[in-house]
């Protein structure tokens, strides 16, 4: 799923300090692993490879990266400095992740890589806009994000949770006008939702490809792996029970209340959690709802393909006569668009 949410000034602190300085404390260190430069913005900048903390700082108070001068023409700082896109794997691939061998780990964090990878490319040709004239009336295309990602591997609570942020400063070059200015967010918004459903789908395909897994049924565009029981998921589920306990606590079922169980129950993140120290424990916890390794090896190599269907081919034309039939696209609502057909297909 992809969450968005909106860093005030200061607050992509949080994302600098968590990292490794080095690559090789992935595994070894207490720490993750360091965060790197994406989008054609940052390209535009000179940016690549791995973000330097106090270089980050200046772009989201619309400096350039040295912090000698300003992007854009406005002197004052950003009420919103950076759009926190949060990519984050279904549990059970953050269970092969965390308690797979060296090689089966390393696959799941390829195929998330790849999978952020591609989306965020997406959100970039879809959502990266800039407004103008009275009223910001006029939308115009942006040259692209200026962004880093930032790989996590544990949830506040402790568990196992593959996810990767990825922080969109609040800023885009426009070649129309040769001009810096804030994103028109209401894009972003628009599509997080369809490029969440892309980022599982892709990932689905990366690990099956990778590791042979199959998957259970897709819910709201997420599958959990096949051969991993609800039960095995659930342990590793700490923050959802909290939530969902305080619901019952406060006999509440909506979107909006589970939005405010969810601040509600939240903690802070250990800054000093160590991944590799909490895998025993991790592992002790797995065997007792009967996911040893004997298990975890039974839900790899099942199959070798999972392959999308190409354009014009009887698959494809298949899949497009189910989304236009009566249960289809228009099952429950009259209308769709682009975005709704891309949630369906994936």
């Amino acid at each position: 799923m992809l969450s968005l949410g909106k860093l005030a000034p200061g607050q992509h602190a949080y994302y600098v300090d968590s990292v490794a300085r080095g690559a090789e404390e992935y595994y070894t260190g207490a720490k993750e692993a360091p965060g790197v430069w994406v989008g054609a913005g940052s390209d535009m900048l000179g940016l690549a490879g791995e973000v330097d903390g106090e270089i980050l700082g200046n772009l989201l108070r619309h400096a350039d990266p040295s912090g000698a001068w300003r992007l854009t023409s406005s002197q004052s700082v950003p009420t919103v400095a950076a759009f926190d896109a949060t990519f984050c794997a279904p549990k059970s691939v953050s269970l092969l992740h965390a308690l797979g061998d060296r090689e089966v780990s390393n696959e799941v964090r390829n195929a998330a890589d790849a999978a952020v990878r591609e989306s965020v490319e997406v959100l970039e040709q879809v959502a990266c806009r800039v407004r103008r004239g009275a009223g910001g009336a006029t939308v115009l295309d942006g040259d692209g994000f200026v962004g880093a990602t930032f790989r996590h591997r544990t949830s506040r609570a402790g568990d196992p949770h593959l996810h990767t942020h990825v922080v969109v400063a609040n800023v885009a070059h426009c070649r129309a006008d040769d001009r810096w200015t804030a994103l028109d967010a209401r894009a972003l918004y628009a599509w997080a939702a369809p490029v969440g459903y892309l980022y599982e789908a892709h990932l689905r395909w990366e690990l099956t490809r990778r590791l042979g897994v199959e998957w259970g049924p897709v819910r709201n565009g997420i599958a959990d792996v096949a051969g991993i029981s609800r039960p095995v998921v659930r342990e590793f589920s700490t923050r959802r029970r909290e939530i969902e306990a305080h619901l019952d606590e406060h006999g509440q079922s909506s979107a909006r209340a589970a939005q405010v169980a969810t601040y509600a129950t939240r903690r802070a993140k250990d800054p000093d959690a160590d991944p590799e120290g909490m895998l025993p424990g991790w592992r002790a916890r797995a065997e007792a709802v009967g996911f040893d390794q004997a298990a975890l090896a039974g839900v790899l190599d099942r199959t070798s393909t999972l392959e999308p269907p190409t354009v014009g081919s009887p698959e494809a034309d298949q899949l497009y006569r189910g989304l236009a039939c009566p249960d289809g696209l228009t099952a429950s609502v009259s209308t769709f668009g682009q975005r709704e057909v891309i949630k369906a297909v994936c």
